[in-house]
């Protein structure tokens, strides 16, 4: 009998090697794991109607989406009382208005969002009291422009900023709480060809950047090329702790110059990937969206299944998680165990939810 079972704990213990092995292979993660479990998911909030959702954010039991439309740049939904759903963040000039939303990040020790307006290269942070997001005077900390004309990703980083952009040869400019531009920093790790017209290249090699809701890390994921860079925030100047790097993008930049006017453009090839499509920051781990669709595919809307990588902040990978079709932006609900994604359907955009 004991041999018995014995013979059962191996065949299943083979079969389970062989499921991720063969998950692992499917999915050609750029950073490989065998350890893998494949997801199922539900609609959620289905009656919610969404315009065009690009980011999500997990804030004290808080699903805030910065999704444009009716004159709005935000939805709030209160994951503890669903019926409980706002609208926030009038598109506008107003003092408490935004043009375009890019980012909101989540800063813990001043228990507020920090807001970016990409348009306005501005940052507002604003206080998160008795668990409700609000956008007005009274909760305004701080609003911040951006003069330094380079700056295309901001999020906070302690007192600071730190600005994925294009800085001559860096990928990463650091500001101080006014805004003025403090130092340059990073080197993309791959072909540095043509770095000497920096928009251009910026626009070759860009990435999504997040950080840690404590401040003390971030990170950068490459859009069509594979690097994923950890950082640590420490000292006058952030720590790179680890870097993986493999595959070139596919992407031809070109700067033109007409008189005083200079302009920079980027052209895919069809068979470039798009590697990383999506970002998400914990105090305890790095989320990373691993799409690797080819511009052509992503331009017929085909889905495939993607995969989540989960990291700590040394840059060591723990696991991944197979989503057995396309989701674009997504949150993490580490006490909950939950992950929030949205997912198109009939080019329709819902809110799907998956237990980790």
């Amino acid at each position: 009998m004991l041999k018995i079972k014995m013979c059962l704990f191996l065949l299943l213990f083979s079969c389970n090697c062989f499921s991720s092995n063969k998950t692992a292979e499917e999915l050609k993660l750029p950073v490989p794991t065998k350890n893998i479990k494949t997801l199922k998911g539900e609609i959620v909030f289905p009656d919610l109607f969404l315009g065009h959702p690009h980011r999500m954010l997990i804030v004290k039991n808080n699903l805030l989406i910065l999704d444009t439309h009716e004159g709005k740049s935000a939805t709030v939904i209160d994951l503890n009382n669903p019926t409980n759903t706002q609208r926030i963040a009038s598109i506008g000039q107003g003092p408490n208005d935004f043009l375009k939303l890019m980012t909101a990040s989540y800063h813990e020790p001043k228990s507020a969002i920090c807001f970016y307006d990409s348009r306005a290269n501005r940052i507002a942070t604003y206080k998160v009291e008795n668990n409700q997001v609000k956008l007005n005077n009274q909760s305004l900390l701080s609003s911040v422009r951006f003069k330094n004309n380079g700056v295309r990703y901001v999020l906070p980083l302690g007192n600071q900023f730190v600005s994925h952009g294009a800085f001559e040869d860096k990928q990463f400019a650091l500001f101080d709480k006014k805004g003025e531009h403090l130092s340059a920093f990073g080197v993309y790790p791959g072909d540095n060809d043509g770095v000497q017209f920096p928009m251009a290249f910026f626009l070759k090699t860009q990435g999504l950047i997040v950080g840690s809701p404590d401040q003390k890390h971030f990170a950068i994921a490459g859009g069509y090329h594979d690097q994923l860079t950890f950082y640590k925030a420490t000292g006058s100047i952030p720590q790179k702790v680890k870097e993986y790097f493999s595959e070139e993008p596919k992407v031809i930049a070109k700067t033109t110059v007409r008189g005083e006017t200079t302009t920079s453009s980027s052209k895919l090839d069809p068979d470039c990937r798009f590697i990383y499509t999506g970002v998400y920051g914990t105090n305890n781990n790095l989320y990373v969206l691993y799409r690797g669709a080819t511009f052509t595919e992503m331009q017929e809307s085909i889905d495939k299944p993607c995969a989540i990588l989960v990291f700590n902040w040394d840059g060591s990978i723990k696991q991944a998680y197979k989503i057995p079709h396309t989701i674009n932006s997504f949150a993490i609900d580490e006490t909950n165990r939950c992950l929030y994604a949205m997912r198109v359907i009939d080019e329709e955009p819902y809110i799907m939810k998956y237990q980790l």
